[in-house]
């Protein structure tokens, strides 16, 4: 599972360069790095999954969002494309889209206050990706978002 992620948000013109790229490497690289390390394992065991988190930010851009939208898009794309690459080896690749959950990283950037009233909990998301790995090997799903209902 790649989930190593950080998030900064301010306007494109006000981020900085090295933000942008420090974010890219971890949201992005990180990904890549991870996958490239594993994959040939996965590959020969010929029934293995990984699973990518992304963000619903990496579904739709907001303002103030362009650089984790644009680490998050990339994702999205890349576990798509390697989906082509290694379904016939029987690998499956998820890649999944939670929108704001509270987690250290949300509270500590003010996104979220965390009400477990209205605020998707990490259990919530370990249910999704419990439900991901249940699946039969006949079966594949190559993406899924969860949002909290009434935030």
């Amino acid at each position: 599972m790649n989930n190593a992620g950080i998030g900064n948000f301010a306007s494109f013109n006000e981020m900085e360069v090295l933000e942008w790229t420090r974010m890219i490497e971890v949201n992005v690289l990180g990904v890549y790095y991870a996958t490239k390390l594993v994959l040939p394992y996965l590959i020969a065991n010929n029934d293995e999954d990984i699973i990518n988190i992304s963000s619903t930010a990496g579904l739709s851009g907001n303002a103030n969002t362009s650089a984790y939208s644009a680490s998050k898009f990339t994702v999205i794309g890349m576990s798509q494309a390697l989906t082509k690459e290694v379904r016939k080896d029987n690998t499956r690749i998820s890649t999944l889209t939670p929108s704001t959950i509270a987690t250290d990283m949300t509270l500590d950037l003010g996104i979220t206050d965390g009400n477990p009233d209205k605020v998707l909990q990490p259990e919530n998301f370990a249910e999704l990706i419990t439900a991901d790995l249940k699946l039969s090997r006949r079966a594949m799903l190559a993406n899924a978002s969860i949002w909290s209902t009434n935030p």
